[in-house]
Order: C-alpha cells, then sequence, then structure tokens
C-alpha cells in the first residue's frame, strides 16, 4: 500500500488495523475515526542540545536560542536562524559560548539573554544585541554580571529578568531597565528580593513572575504588577503562589502564569492558571497538569502549553498541548513528544515547539518542530534534528489504547527529563 503523505486520510475503525493506519495515529487530532493530513517533511535540522528559545521575525525567519553545537549538520554555537522553509541561514553566525534562555526582537535588533560571556564576535557578558543582518554584536554593551532568563523591550528600555544586576554604585535585583541606547541602567528600580523569571507587559503596567517575595516596595509573593514609569507595586495582587512562577502570557483581560506552584492565592492549582487582570482573582479555568509547565503560547482560542507534564486538561498529552481558553480542556490535538519541550511561539497559524525531544507525533523532529496550528497537524516547516547524549533520567515505554472499543495499542518511548526549575539559569 503507497500512501500520498499530502492527501493521506485513514480510517481505522475496525480491528484490521495495518502498520501504516498505526503510524497515522500519532498524528490523530479530530474525531475517532479521522487521522488529518501530513505535509511531507523537509530535511532535518540537526542541533546538539536543546532548543530552548524562539523568536520569529517579521520576514518569518526563525532565530532559536538553547544549548547545541550545530543546525542543520553546521558549526552554530547556542543561537541561529533558520529560513521559513527550515533551512539554514546560512549568512547569520552570531555565536554565543554559554546557554541562550531568552530572545526578543526590536526592529533590526535582536536581544539576546542568557549565561554567556561572548556573543556576536564581542566579548559581551549575559546579554546581547546583535544585528539581524551580519549576527554581529552592537557596541550596546549592559554591565550585567548574572544570567538573564527574560527579556522585554517597552520604548527605549530593555527590561531584564534574572538575579542581581549591578554597575557602579546601582544595584537592581531580580530585575533591571536598561537603556536601549547607552546601555546604562536607568533609575528605575523595583527592588525585588529574589529572581524574576517572567515579564509581560499591557499599557503603562507590567507584570512580572518568579521565585521573590517583596517587590515594587510591597509585599508580593512570585506575582505582581509594578507601575512601568516609577517600579513601584500596583495594588493589584492574586494572592501568595507556594513555588516559582517562571512563564507568564498576557492574552485578552487575562494573565496566564505557568511554573512549579501548586498553590496560587488561596486557590489549589498545579503548575498553570489564568489570572484575571481586571480584578486580580484566580479565575475558574484550571487544566490541572501532572507536571511543570515550561512555556506558554496563544493561538486563536486555544492556549498552547509546553513542559514536563504526562496528563493535562482531563486528557493524556505528553509535553504538548492545546487548551481550551474557555474551559480549560484539552482539545482534540494530540502531537506527542517524547521530551520535554522548553520554548513556543506561535504566528501566522504556525506554533513553533522547542525543546529536548527526538519525535513529535511519531516522527523524528529532533529539539524544534512547526506545527499547523489551525488544522492541528504536523507542519509544513519541520525544524528539527537535535542530536543529544543519551539521557540520563532513564525511559519507559508508555502505551495508551485509543476510548473506542478497538483491538490495537500504540506504543512509543518517552524520557523524563529535568523540570522547569532545573533548566533555569538563576
Amino acid at each position: 500500500m503507497k500512501l500520498n503523505p499530502k492527501r493521506m486520510r485513514l480510517r481505522w475503525c475496525s480491528p484490521a488495523v495495518g502498520v501504516w493506519t498505526l503510524l497515522a495515529l500519532f498524528a490523530l487530532v479530530s474525531e475517532p475515526c479521522v487521522a488529518q493530513a501530513l505535509y511531507p517533511r523537509p530535511a532535518l535540522v540537526e542541533t546538539g542540545g536543546i532548543v530552548r528559545a524562539i523568536a520569529v521575525q517579521p520576514d518569518g525567519k526563525i532565530v532559536v536560542g538553547g544549548t547545541f553545537t550545530s543546525l542543520n549538520g553546521t558549526l552554530r554555537k547556542n543561537i541561529g536562524r533558520l529560513n521559513a522553509d527550515g533551512t539554514l541561514d546560512a549568512s547569520w553566525d552570531p555565536g554565543a559560548n554559554g546557554e541562550v534562555y531568552s530572545l526578543a526582537i526590536s526592529g533590526a535588533v535582536i536581544y539576546v539573554g542568557g549565561t554567556f560571556s561572548a556573543a556576536g564576535g564581542q566579548p559581551r557578558q549575559n546579554v546581547a544585541a546583535l544585528d539581524t543582518t551580519t549576527g554581529l554584536a552592537t557596541s550596546w554593551t549592559p554591565p550585567i554580571n548574572t544570567g538573564v532568563a527574560a527579556i522585554v523591550i517597552a520604548g527605549r528600555t530593555v527590561y531584564l529578568g534574572g538575579g542581581i544586576f549591578s554597575s557602579g554604585n546601582r544595584t537592581r535585583v531580580g530585575i533591571a531597565a536598561v537603556d536601549a541606547v547607552t546601555g546604562s541602567l536607568t533609575s528605575w528600580n523595583a527592588s525585588a528580593n529574589a529572581g524574576v523569571s517572567a515579564i509581560a507587559i499591557l499599557g503603562n503596567m507590567m507584570y512580572v513572575g518568579g521565585g521573590f517575595t517583596s517587590i515594587g516596595g510591597q509585599a508580593r509573593s512570585r506575582i505582581a504588577a509594578l507601575d512601568l514609569a516609577t517600579g513601584t507595586a500596583a495594588s493589584w495582587n492574586p494572592g501568595a503562589a507556594d513555588d516559582w512562577i517562571d512563564t507568564a502570557l498576557i492574552a485578552g483581560n487575562v494573565i496566564y502564569v505557568a511554573g512549579r506552584f501548586t498553590t496560587l492565592g488561596t486557590v489549589a492549582r498545579n503548575y498553570l492558571a489564568a489570572i484575571d487582570l481586571s480584578s486580580g482573582q484566580v479565575t475558574d479555568w484550571n487544566p490541572d497538569p501532572d507536571d511543570p509547565v515550561n512555556a506558554l503560547a496563544v493561538a486563536g482560542n486555544q492556549v498552547y502549553a509546553t513542559g514536563g507534564f504526562y496528563h493535562i486538561g482531563g486528557q493524556t498529552r505528553l509535553h504538548l498541548a492545546a487548551l481550551d481558553a474557555a474551559t480549560g480542556d484539552a482539545t482534540s490535538f494530540v502531537v506527542p513528544l517524547t521530551y520535554t519541550g522548553a520554548a513556543l511561539a506561535a504566528t501566522n497559524n504556525v506554533l513553533y515547539v522547542g525543546g529536548a525531544f527526538d519525535q513529535a507525533a511519531g516522527q523524528s523532529h529532533f529539539g524544534i518542530v512547526a506545527l499547523d496550528a489551525l488544522r492541528h497537524t504536523v507542519g509544513r516547516v519541520a525544524l528539527g534534528r537535535m542530536v543529544r547524549s543519551r539521557s540520563p533520567y532513564g525511559s519507559k515505554c508508555n502505551c495508551y489504547r485509543q476510548p473506542r472499543a478497538v483491538s490495537y495499542r500504540w506504543c512509543f518511548r518517552v524520557s523524563r527529563g529535568p523540570s522547569a526549575h532545573e533548566s533555569r539559569p538563576l
């Protein structure tokens, strides 16, 4: 039986299930009797580690950062760029001599944060500004002496989340504001008492998450709203989280937060929650994952999550899930990963997923994959082959039976790796 991958639609409501049908079941995302069409796969892209950050340029090129040594068989140290079709952009090779954890694009500049001492061909401590055309570091050189976990740009200010920042007689804990032109620390000072790993800005308000219990002059446990002009804490206060908040994403009148917490305010919430931006109240939205969530993205009426979980939104979903933005239930999107995901980016109906996996939906995709966010299929761009060493965390075979009464099982190997906080640079 010869299948056309461009047109493949297989029915499987019978015990007589062929081997091709079993393979197609990895891409089941719709009604129980339909496997949706798979796009043909381009050549895989090799990396040497983990994709931890993804940023998509306006021209469709994809910047990836993390811990790796090559892309598409070509030397690339921890940062590189792919064309929209998944091929390597051979003209752009800034390099970084340490891990890259965060990326942000502003005009002709790509801001890079992590734990490195050189990037773009120049000495740069943990943060750098790279030219989008040449890949070379610009003259922007902030005095940053701590790992950078988050970068957000607002106007002519670059906000950095991390540990302790210091320059001359100025010290900033958790979060710092840097002039985008001069590279100097500004007078803005939110004065947290511990690290900040998540930053989201809406209007004149900044929302931050991390491990702090005080920030902006007020007691705030791991989540707070700060005045963007002054850095003082606003009255908005969802209440204490019992552990780190590592990710924050604003969509409409809601901020989604993820991390290692199991309570938020007075409400039980495992690793993922939604908070009303007006009232500061934790909403009823509760996907209840069974392991930490490392990254979030929103496309349409769905919230995408990736991390170490096996179960989320009331369904089995291995490390990647689409959640209904209204109910928190897992949708019919089923693209299992064989290892934890670490980064998400959604743009133009394409969902880019980065992490430490070596398969997505039963196909070889190492480190990064692109998915059709509308039709929930493995996408036109398959961006991943990651070459990594054998996992020290071991692996196991997980078999799942489809809810219908049919006589088959599909099985694949998965490896449980480090959770979000074990890869955090702070």
